[in-house]
């Protein structure tokens, strides 16, 4: 359908002697192509930054042909995209002779629709006891994560060490949806939901020292706690996510839902 918009944008500026700000951007619309990058810098203080930034994947949700007849199927949109984005803030001290200190934090998504690679069956192309696999399905993308992130680290002349922590979440919800039998009387939706949430902390540190020219010695540590759950469902019904129902249009044998 086309885009258009502002593909490359930079812009400097030296606020005072030892402040400058810097930014960059993008924004194609009707592409999903957006960047937003501001930092501020202060010599010998420190910088604040803050940006946002998304771009799109295309798919196509095109299924299988069967040779003989040139049957296809095309039951939704086959123009299918993935929308990735990243929302960031990030502040650094740093200040001559002393500690250095930085913190982060990001915003990561991806939403969308692509296609699967598992097809659904169809009766059509031979019979109802004789089925192929040549209707198109696809997933429907729904993924949210967080991310903190801070460390501190002090650089002397013969030594050097490091404390960091990180904070992740993360809250997936993503569904594989097919039709199974198309056209036929054992036509039913099938939503096979995948849920993934996920707390991960962890804390490292390291040292560093020169004992003489020649000899240096390391030493790091660090811990990382993983909570996860997982989740799942597959659901038969008159549409995609559907109730579960024992009463749907269609239903066949072993078609329970769990």
């Amino acid at each position: 359908d086309g885009f258009f918009g502002i593909e490359d944008l930079r812009y400097a500026r030296q606020i005072d002697d030892t402040t400058a700000l810097k930014l960059r951007g993008k924004a194609m619309a009707g592409n999903g192509d957006y960047l937003l990058d501001l930092s501020i810098t202060r010599d010998e203080v420190g910088y604040l930054k803050f940006g946002y930034k998304q771009f799109r994947s295309y798919y196509d949700g095109s299924g299988g042909v069967w040779p003989a007849t040139g049957l296809s199927f095309q039951i939704f949109d086959e123009d299918m995209h993935i929308d990735r984005a990243n929302l960031w803030f990030e502040a650094g001290l740093n200040r001559p002779d002393q500690p250095s200190f930085v913190i982060r934090y990001d915003y990561v998504t991806r939403k969308g629709d692509k296609p699967a690679t598992t097809w659904a069956d169809s009766g059509l192309p031979i019979s109802a006891a004789n089925t192929r696999y040549i209707v198109p399905a696809f997933w429907d993308i729904d993924e949210k994560r967080h991310i903190l992130q801070g460390d501190i680290a002090k650089r002397g002349e013969k030594t050097a060490w490091k404390i960091g922590a990180r904070y992740d979440q993360g809250d997936y919800d993503n569904a594989r949806k097919a039709l199974r039998r198309p056209g036929e009387t054992a036509q039913r939706y099938v939503t096979a939901r995948e849920g993934q949430d996920f707390d991960l902390t962890q804390f490292r540190g390291s040292y560093a020292v020169d004992v003489t020219e020649q000899i240096k010695v390391t030493t790091s540590a660090s811990r990382t706690k993983i909570d996860t759950t997982l989740s799942g469902s597959r659901v038969f019904g008159d549409t995609w996510d559907a109730a579960p129902s024992t009463t749907y249009t269609g239903r066949q044998q072993r078609d329970e839902g769990y």
